[in-house]
């Protein structure tokens, strides 16, 4: 569940449509993440395109219903062979990977863009939660 400081912060921006939401959560369904994640709620309440203390988190699920080879997701696993668990938040990876975990709900930040670095595990930053990481983005206080 989304923390209240996120709830707040967020209470003027626009959120997507019924319509919208329902197409949002079932991509995200089919791609395995947990539909009681503080992302899913995020992703299927907002959209994901923001800008922040990290950069520009793009919309992460456009990216994902894209299964062509132009999405960011898509080349990141199947090129980059960067695990499944992990879905990119930027729509470019040459300079620094943003990382979402399905599997704990944890944000990871690799900042020179080293895919090996990603694939073994290493990183320069991580929020265990992405509450968290989404109190560091939007500098909540």
């Amino acid at each position: 569940m989304l923390s209240e400081k996120i709830v707040n912060y967020l209470k003027d921006e626009p959120q997507l449509l019924a319509e919208n939401k329902e197409i949002y959560r079932s991509a995200l369904k089919k791609n395995g993440f947990d539909e009681k994640s503080e992302f899913v709620e995020f992703a299927t309440t907002y959209g994901t395109e923001f800008n922040g203390s990290e950069g520009f988190m793009f919309n992460v699920v456009r990216d994902l219903l894209d299964d062509s080879s132009t999405g960011v997701n898509y080349n990141m696993h199947n090129k980059q062979n960067v695990p499944l668990n992990l879905i990119s938040l930027l729509d470019d990876t040459t300079y620094a990977f943003l990382l979402y975990n399905k599997e704990d709900g944890s944000v990871i930040l690799v900042e020179d863009g080293n895919v090996e670095k990603v694939i073994k595990g290493n990183y320069d930053k991580k929020w265990n939660s992405f509450n968290e990481f989404l109190e560091e983005f939007f500098e909540i206080a």
